[in-house]
């Protein structure tokens, strides 16, 4: 950062420019951003994180407060099920304990969560799901107790009712207020009953009656969702949605829908696809078409109102197909809803956070106690403001604009990513680093070779080492030195590069990419019929963990990946480098400039790098672009060839068929 001004065409401006007013309401930042909802009959949603948080509406529209019944953490309890029968009673349940580990707890309420009262049902476990009517009815489902806890009279008191099957867990529950149950399990166990639960029929699942190929076979058969709906049963099971009337149960799919929300008060039905929710009639036809962006895999419905929440937001659809979003505000300011999120550390190791146009600062590690550190001449999204160095902040605004703030001299600098990265490329190089890694949880190390301009302009062979932990590997095959003239040319032509989209042409795929492609594909299909598949780190070749994949399909995709346009292929190219691991390798380049700035292009994986090393991030004084550039690649064959192994590119041409197949389901 000391040459940040240096280097950089700036934007000096007045802190006036900059001035905003701050939303006098908090936003209630939540431990854990995955919730269950619960509406009230008079349109009221509620809220309950995994780590017991809840927000119940206030009386002041769109203001929610915090009423959590204990102060618990991620690593306490963990809370799954909340069920309000009005604006006062209600109760939350998951896997909970008090005193002595014994999993039996519940919260109940009376004042809307003002105060609640510690509860235990009849029988110990994970309480896996509840489901409610508005008249005073709830069934809770205790995992490893075969009992669903019953209770009429508003969460006071429970009775046992039998399970069909004791050693089956009932993850998916569904009772409405003629006595109806509907439960499934997460090893492909149906039962339905007329007569709340004294007795129980078995029904066949879908997979049971070959209603899908299970080409995924590695998933458990698992029931994800149950419903009765009018003379219908709905199921989703291993993600796919189907439909059988009672009376004779022949399952059949529901083509195009990825999800429901069923409704037992009202009995309604709501079918979900990527952005749309389709309300459906007694013949589950659509009745009522609603467009939403967002996340939709966490939902609820009563008293006309559907509700979303995406972890960050809450989006409710009213009956007559108004949108509204909008984040959980409040106007208390305890500690407990006073949480900022973090923007960095400070060198001592004190957190810095952010909230509403303030910075504050963690003392003692303690999450409850954030001290105030200053107001800021702007505000900030979530996840759009992160310090950079000992005393900087950076903004990342609409488009690529970024501001960067000193707190000691309160100095306001605004440029874009766009003329921080041509400012850069309008310097010397002095140094190019070539670099690979590998950290965790208990290793760390990294390789390189550093090769440093002479007078000549030639980037001579510097040196070449490794830090961190003894390791098996290195980097090996260098050249002695690298052409100035390469480098020169890649580092004044890296700006344009960074807008120019990969090409199949570009990408030079060969025949033999082509059918190596349809031969891992082939094998893949050979591996499930003989029921041998398994995603491990080592696995190689074509997988896809999905059912009902139709193989004439993915054989024939390779050919339409030839006809792809650079825009198409640039979308298609997302999320190559996934990580699922604690463990990040990494390959990296770092152009060093005179003036001592670095300019980081790096790919970072879990196991195995796809063969482009695509995406590419470009680092450079504190923010980072994605890229998928080609001209890395060419600067790398130009330079090091040997930097990154050739073995062909028939993985990218399968990650392009899994695209190509899912985007047309």
């Amino acid at each position: 950062m000391k040459s940040l001004f240096l280097t950089m065409s700036l934007i000096t401006i007045s802190l006036s420019v900059m001035l905003g007013q701050p939303d006098p309401r908090n936003v209630i930042m939540f431990n854990s951003y995955s919730a269950s909802l619960s509406i009230t009959p008079d349109r009221r949603v509620c809220l309950l994180t995994k780590a017991g948080e809840v927000a119940i509406p206030a009386e002041k529209a769109n203001t929610w407060n915090l009423v959590s019944p204990k102060d618990y953490t991620l690593s306490g309890p963990i809370f799954e099920n909340i069920n309000f029968f009005n604006r006062d009673t209600g109760f939350v349940s998951g896997f909970i304990y008090e005193g002595k580990q014994v999993y039996d707890v519940y919260y109940r309420t009376t004042d809307g969560g003002k105060k609640w009262e510690m509860r235990r049902f009849p029988d110990a476990g994970w309480a896996d799901k509840a489901v409610h009517l508005d008249n005073g009815e709830a069934w809770v489902v205790i995992a490893g107790s075969g009992h669903i806890d019953y209770s009429n009279d508003y969460g006071v008191s429970w009775q046992r009712i039998n399970t069909p099957e004791p050693k089956q867990r009932f993850t998916s529950l569904f009772f409405n207020k003629s006595g109806e149950g509907f439960i499934g399990s997460l090893w492909d166990y149906l039962s339905y009953t007329n007569d709340n639960g004294q007795t129980w029929r078995n029904v066949p699942t879908p997979l049971d009656q070959r209603a899908y190929e299970k080409t995924d076979i590695n998933a458990r058969p698992e029931i994800d969702r149950t419903a009765i709906f009018k003379d219908y049963l709905i199921v989703k099971q291993n993600g796919l949605l189907f439909f059988t009337r009672k009376d004779s149960i022949r399952w059949r799919p529901l083509l195009g829908y990825r999800d429901f929300i069923a409704d037992n008060n009202t009995n309604a039905l709501f079918l979900i696809d990527k952005k749309t929710v389709f309300k459906v009639d007694d013949d589950l036809q659509p009745i009522a078409t609603y467009p939403i962006d967002g996340d939709l895999s966490t939902g609820s419905f009563n008293a006309g109102l559907l509700a979303f929440w995406d972890g960050r937001q809450l989006a409710t659809i009213d009956e007559k197909g108004v949108v509204s979003k909008t984040p959980l505000y409040t106007d208390e300011v305890s500690e407990k809803v006073i949480k900022p999120w973090s923007v960095g550390y400070w060198e001592n190791g004190e957190e810095i956070g952010y909230l509403n146009g303030k910075l504050y600062v963690k003392k003692n590690f303690d999450d409850k106690n954030w001290e105030y550190l200053t107001t800021l001449p702007f505000k900030a999204g979530q996840d759009s403001l992160w310090m950079i160095g000992k005393d900087s902040l950076l903004l990342k605004g609409r488009l690529d604009t970024l501001t960067y703030y000193d707190l000691k001299t309160k100095r306001l600098t605004v440029t874009t990513e766009a003329n921080s990265i041509r400012t850069f490329c309008q310097q010397k190089i002095s140094k190019v680093v070539f670099e690979t890694g590998s950290q965790g949880c208990f290793h760390y190390y990294k390789d390189y070779v550093i090769y440093k301009r002479n007078d000549e302009g030639v980037f001579e062979f510097e040196k070449n080492g490794t830090k961190g932990m003894d390791h098996k590997g290195g980097l090996y095959g260098y050249p002695d030195e690298i052409s100035g003239g390469k480098v020169e040319s890649f580092v004044q032509g890296f700006p344009a590069a960074l807008n120019e989209l990969p090409s199949i042409k570009a990408m030079t795929f060969t025949p033999a990419d082509y059918e190596k492609a349809r031969k891992d594909i082939r094998e893949f299909q050979q591996r499930i019929k003989q029921n041998k598949t398994s995603r491990g780190i080592e696995e190689k070749g074509f997988w896809m963990n999905e059912n009902n994949l139709d193989f004439n399909r993915l054989l024939s995709l390779p050919d339409s990946v030839a006809r792809l346009d650079s825009m198409r292929v640039d979308k298609l190219l997302d999320n190559m480098s996934p990580n699922f691991s604690t463990t990040t390798n990494w390959t990296a380049i770092n152009l060093i400039s005179e003036q001592g700035e670095v300019l980081t292009i790096r790919n970072s994986y879990d196991c195995k790098p796809n063969s482009f090393l695509f995406p590419w991030v470009v680092s450079l004084n504190g923010f980072r672009i994605t890229r998928n550039s080609i001209a890395v690649n060419r600067f790398i064959g130009e330079t090091y060839p040997r930097f990154v192994a050739d073995e062909g590119h028939a993985d990218i041409i399968e990650h392009l068929v899994q695209k190509l197949y899912k985007k047309a389901d």
